[in-house]
């Protein structure tokens, strides 16, 4: 029954209370008392005195909450399903529940919802989210509080100050926790606690991070891993994660990049190979001593020649013009488009953004983990229409910069995980229904370990136009069988 006054019944104050197991629904702790039945669209706001616009919070979250409105997400398929998977897994007694999720596809709020649910369905009351940076650590704190009211601090919290009961949890780099061994092994042991660990394959057993993740969590409830990339041990397992027979970690749920694209949460990328065999993108003789791979007198010279083509400006230079003009194209139809220039070393960067300065007028920002703060380049050029960013090793695992839409990989690194990490900065749909939002492009140069990398992305993404052509047919057909 809905009511025109402000409170609510006795009736319907005690299915509030059932509902959410006699705590609080937003900290999670045991209702006390004088535990108070709350509108959570507010009174004043036009929200009803219905139970299903109620509940149950202790006096402290209820006050703090005041009049404000939680955003709560409407979950994706995906979301909803692995919720649903996780919580029951933590009810079997497992410990650590393993997401795989592509780059783009929500993990953030994935873990925020099975906290939220967890502290109603299993009774915790904590959260710690371990992330790889600090600027991801202020991305958890503003996503928590935002959706779900959850406070998070930034520093460890212990029962007796003042402020603990202002705080449902910690968030804190993974560098941190090897100082805090001792500390967070007392506060699992105090609470209930869940914890997540973004981007877990940072912690593998016989590394300081790894070694540190075991001991600390060991007292914990239950752990929630996130990765965006599926991993092989390479010999260097992760606490508590199972394996496959060929050595990678097995998921106990998976959210593809083919069915993120079927699904508009993802684009499409187009990967454009340029060869770094010419003699023309190489330095001359005089410096480098070779003009092409193929002057290399052994195969063991040509690792060094294709690094320091990386480096070459005759090397850069095309294949910049060439993205650049893209990424002019593009921003006649969506204006903020962004690109990213992903430089192989920061004499390279200061190098690229010299010479670009000269030809283009315009001086690109660098980032690198040597400055004195990149985060805020990082946030300054996310908030800007800024066309080009210019990164070295920087803009990687989870830095959300959506209106990126363009990359030019010229890094040593080749390994999978990594080459996954900065596509997926490109990948993420912002507009579903805009066509042009659907694309991405991925320039790199040319080598037998990218090349092969890049063949499985590929695969990938026409599995993925695949589905989601399949998906539009029978939705055409159901549309037609309706009308």
């Amino acid at each position: 029954m809905v009511k025109n006054d402000r409170l609510f019944s006795k009736k319907q104050r005690l299915a509030l209370a059932m509902h959410s197991n006699w705590r609080c629904s937003i900290c999670g702790c045991h209702l006390p008392d004088n535990w108070h039945a709350d509108h959570v669209t507010p009174f004043s706001k036009s929200g009803k005195t219905d139970v299903i616009n109620g509940q149950a919070t202790c006096p402290e979250c209820n006050q703090k909450k005041g009049s404000k409105i939680m955003k709560i997400p409407k979950l994706r398929t995906w979301q909803d399903n692995v919720l649903l998977k996780a919580i029951d897994a933590f009810s079997q007694g497992q410990k650590l529940f393993l997401t795989h999720a592509t780059p783009g596809g929500g993990k953030t709020i994935h873990a925020l919802s099975v906290f939220d649910e967890a502290r109603k369905e299993l009774g915790l009351t904590h959260l710690i989210i371990l992330a790889p940076s600090t600027m991801l650590q202020n991305q958890w704190i503003g996503e928590a509080k935002r959706h779900y009211g959850i406070e998070l601090s930034d520093t460890m919290i212990y029962q007796g100050q003042p402020s603990f009961r202002e705080f449902q949890g910690i968030v804190m780099t993974y560098q941190s926790m090897n100082n805090l061994t001792d500390h967070l092994r007392m506060f699992c042991k105090n609470h209930r606690t869940l914890v997540v660990a973004d981007e877990i394959h940072h912690v593998s057993d016989g590394q300081s991070w790894g070694d540190s993740f075991r001991e600390s969590f060991e007292p914990c409830s239950y752990i929630l891993g996130l990765t965006g990339t599926p991993w092989g041990s390479n010999g260097k397992q992760i606490a508590y994660v199972t394996y496959d027979n060929d050595g990678y970690a097995k998921p106990d749920y998976s959210y593809s990049k083919p069915t993120a694209i079927a699904d508009s949460v993802c684009r499409i990328t187009s990967f454009m190979g340029q060869s770094a065999d010419s003699p023309e993108y190489l330095y001359g003789k005089d410096t480098y001593g070779y003009e092409s791979l193929q002057d290399a007198r052994n195969k063991a010279e040509v690792p060094d020649v294709y690094r320091k083509t990386l480096s070459s400006i005759k090397h850069m230079m095309p294949i910049f013009e060439q993205a650049n003009n893209e990424l002019g194209n593009l921003r006649t139809v969506i204006k903020d488009a962004g690109g990213l220039l992903v430089a192989p070393s920061i004499e390279a960067a200061h190098l690229f953004q010299d010479y670009l300065y000269f030809e283009t007028g315009h001086r690109y920002p660098i980032v690198h983990s040597k400055m004195d703060n990149p985060h805020k380049e990082i946030a300054n050029f996310r908030d800007s229409h800024d066309r080009w960013l210019i990164s070295v090793d920087m803009v990687t695992e989870g830095v959300d910069i959506k209106r990126l839409q363009i990359c030019v990989f010229l890094s040593t690194k080749n390994t999978e995980l990594f080459l996954r990490q900065v596509a997926g900065r490109i990948e993420r749909v912002r507009d579903p229904d805009n066509v042009f939002d659907k694309g991405c492009s991925f320039y790199y140069t040319k080598g037998d370990v990218l090349d092969a990398i890049i063949a499985k992305m590929t695969d990938e993404n026409q599995q993925g136009v695949k589905l989601k052509e399949e998906a539009e047919k029978v939705f055409l057909f159901m549309w037609c069988v309706v009308h």
